[in-house]
């Protein structure tokens, strides 16, 4: 779901810090269908957007995009530069949505 952080956060972090994000390829492919479309995301995009600018990270200077993932039924925010940026907005993003699974 936070596919941005798989790739931004390949060095450790420690867990007090916030949580590793790794991704296990064959249980995504199980869980993806690319013929989905969930409009309903784009009302969580635009909530996610409000959370990130009252949260002081703004658009194009902290992240590019925030998109919705159709398949895999989740949000990306992409484009963050910073890494203590990417660690603050995961946290950001599990907070929002606690039955998600970043990956």
């Amino acid at each position: 779901m936070f596919h941005w952080l798989s790739k931004l956060l390949t060095k450790p972090v420690h867990a007090d810090v916030a949580p590793q994000c790794f991704r296990d390829r064959e249980s995504d492919e199980d869980q993806r269908d690319v013929f989905r479309f969930a409009p309903e995301l784009f009302e969580v995009r635009t909530d996610v957007i409000a959370e990130l600018g009252e949260r002081g990270f703004d658009w194009l200077s902290h992240y590019s995009a925030v998109d919705p993932i159709h398949d895999t039924y989740g949000i990306e925010v992409c484009g963050i530069h910073d890494r203590d940026d990417a660690v603050a907005i995961q946290g950001l993003l599990t907070e929002l949505f606690p039955d998600w699974r970043p990956g």
